[in-house]
C-alpha cells in the first residue's frame, strides 16, 4: 500500500472525466515576400503587378506554400496555396477565389515554405499567424485550459520568443517584420506567453513553459490563432526549425 501511494505522488493521474490533446505547430519562417502583386478577379492565377523586392522569382520550390496577404483589405481563403508556377512572373493558386472587381492588388504576398535566412530583431514576428484546432476538444467550451507549451528549436539559438494566442484573426504581421497589430487585436487575446529558459542539447535547444492557464471566451471555435514573435536577436537557419506544442486539459 505504501508503494502505491508512492507512485501516485510520483505520477498523479488525471482525474476522472479528464484528458488531454496536444497541437503541434510549425511556424514557417525566412519566407520570401513578394511585392505589389495582383490577381484578376475569379482567376486562379497570381501575376506581378510591378517586380519583387527581393531577387526571387516564382520558383518550383514555392509549390505547397501558402499565401499571406500582408497590409491590404483583399484576403484570400486560408490555406490557399501555391498549385503550380506557370512562368517566373506568374503562379497558379489552389483556388479560384472569386474578388470583387478586376485587377484587385493584393499590395504585399508572401508565400511560406523558400527559406531565405535572415536575422530577427527584438519584437518581430516569427512565421506567419498560425491556426489551431480545437476539434480535438469535442464540443464547443466557454474556456480551454492550457497546461504546457514545448518549443524545439533545431538551429541551436536559444532564443527568448513570446507565443500569442488569440480567439480570433488579428492583423496578419508579416515575418521578420514588427509586430503590427492593431489596437482591437488586443480584445482577441487570450493568452501571453514567454519561452526564455532553453535546455541546451547539441544542435537542439529545449523550451518548456507551463501556463497552468484558462484560455477564457475562444468565440471563434473551432480556431485558435498564434502569432510567435522574438524577444532576442536569433538567425535562423532553416524554414522549419521551430516546432510547438500546445498540450490542453480537457475536463
Amino acid at each position: 500500500m505504501k508503494r502505491l501511494l508512492f507512485l501516485l505522488v510520483l505520477f498523479p493521474a488525471l482525474a476522472f472525466g479528464q484528458r488531454t490533446f496536444t497541437v503541434e505547430l510549425n511556424p514557417i519562417i525566412g519566407s520570401v515576400v513578394i511585392d505589389s502583386v495582383t490577381m484578376e478577379g475569379s482567376s486562379d492565377t497570381l501575376k506581378f503587378f510591378r517586380d519583387m523586392d527581393t531577387p526571387q522569382h516564382f520558383t518550383a520550390a514555392m509549390v505547397g506554400g501558402r499565401i499571406i496577404c500582408v497590409d491590404s483589405t483583399n484576403r484570400l481563403r486560408w490555406n490557399t496555396t501555391v498549385e503550380s508556377i506557370v512562368d517566373s512572373n506568374q503562379c497558379v493558386l489552389s483556388d479560384t477565389v472569386s474578388m470583387a472587381g478586376t485587377d484587385d492588388s493584393l499590395a504585399t504576398v508572401q508565400i511560406e515554405g523558400v527559406f531565405a535566412a535572415v536575422a530577427y530583431a527584438d519584437g518581430d514576428a516569427i512565421g506567419p499567424q498560425l491556426e489551431v484546432d480545437l476539434t480535438q476538444a469535442g464540443r464547443a467550451r466557454s474556456y480551454y485550459y492550457l497546461a504546457a507549451i514545448d518549443v524545439a528549436d533545431t538551429s541551436d539559438q536559444g532564443a527568448a520568443i513570446s507565443v500569442l494566442l488569440f480567439n480570433d484573426t488579428v492583423k496578419i504581421t508579416a515575418d521578420n517584420a514588427a509586430i503590427a497589430t492593431d489596437e482591437g487585436d488586443g480584445l482577441a487575446l487570450v493568452g501571453a506567453y514567454e519561452i526564455d529558459s532553453w535546455l541546451d542539447k547539441g544542435q537542439v535547444d529545449w523550451g518548456h513553459e507551463t501556463p497552468n492557464a484558462y484560455l477564457p471566451n475562444l468565440t471563434g471555435y473551432p480556431k485558435m490563432y498564434v502569432q510567435v514573435f522574438s524577444d532576442g536577436t536569433p538567425t535562423y537557419t532553416s524554414a522549419t526549425c521551430l516546432r510547438i506544442w500546445l498540450t490542453f486539459l480537457v475536463e
